[in-house]
């Protein structure tokens, strides 16, 4: 429970009970914050915002009109505040809703939705924090009923989610990612494999991957990665390029440590949610 009451939307997040405007403590680039200071500057007349990543490519009035709105959705929740009782104020953004703020970075041709309830919650959404893409959400017609996992069929793509069920993936170049959970720590392996490139090249990769991994799988929690092993300077490029792969492209925070004495990577994400593998377990149950 916390009195850091937030609203999020599309590029900003709304903070009532904070006075001052600021950037996402998230954001580490030098550019992007020197950027979205000077938009800061735009927002003098509003109070309580944090500026996202995504608001970096978006113009001060579609900020300015965001803003208003999430200080008209607090305003309106004020009501709630009169009874001595405890009760709902507000649902938080669901699977639909937090899926389309964190792709606000990313240029969306596509919404396809299977169910009238997502396809209305989801022009909602669009309608309030997104109107350029009210256009392009795309009902797909499947066979009756339709379910939520629906759409996971008729794009093919459940064996590459049971994929990510394995303990283990596999690079293009062949070299293999080893992925395990324990009770303190996730535990991460690079192998070269049969890959006869060198070792900067193939931990390049392999970090990408590694963090593509974190998000898809959605894990948390303190990691341990057992990258090739390289000579300093090297160590230094794939530290920094960790940065670009890890912290601004996940929705979560990232924290990463350095290199320890004996030579792994120490990293964390704060998971916000539940696992892939639990949620997923939990949607099949459900469905059936």
């Amino acid at each position: 429970v916390s009195m850091n009451i937030t609203l999020p939307g599309r590029y900003i997040i709304h903070s009532p009970m904070e006075v001052e405007n600021r950037i996402s403590a998230r954001i580490r680039d030098k550019k992007m914050r020197a950027q979205l200071m000077e938009m800061l500057d735009g927002m003098a007349d509003q109070k309580g915002c944090i500026l996202r990543a995504a608001a970096s490519h978006t113009q001060t009035d579609v900020l300015v009109r965001e803003g208003k709105i999430l200080q008209e959705i607090w305003s309106q929740l004020q009501a709630f505040f009169k009874d001595d009782k405890p009760s709902l104020i507000m649902l938080g953004p669901d699977a639909v809703q937090r899926t389309l703020s964190d792709h606000a970075f990313d240029l969306i041709d596509r919404i396809e939705v299977t169910t009238m309830d997502h396809y209305q919650e989801t022009e909602e959404w669009c309608e309030l924090y997104a109107p350029d893409l009210v256009t392009k959400i795309a009902p797909v017609e499947l066979p009756d009923p339709p379910t939520d996992l629906g759409l996971f069929d008729f794009r093919d793509i459940v064996g590459q989610i049971e994929d990510l069920f394995q303990p283990y993936a596999i690079m293009n170049s062949g070299s293999v990612i080893i992925i395990q959970e324990t009770a303190s720590l996730i535990a991460v392996d690079v192998n070269r494999g049969a890959d006869e490139r060198s070792a900067l090249e193939i931990n390049m990769e392999a970090a990408e991957e590694i963090a593509r991994q974190m998000r898809l799988r959605n894990l948390g929690g303190a990691f341990m990665i057992d990258f090739l092993k390289m000579k300093k300077a090297d160590q230094n490029k794939l530290h920094e390029a960790l940065e670009g792969f890890f912290v601004n492209n996940d929705p979560c925070t990232v924290q990463i440590s350095g290199m320890t004495k004996l030579g792994f990577m120490e990293l964390a994400r704060h998971r916000r949610t539940p696992p892939l593998q639990d949620r997923f377990e939990s949607a099949v149950s459900l469905g059936e």
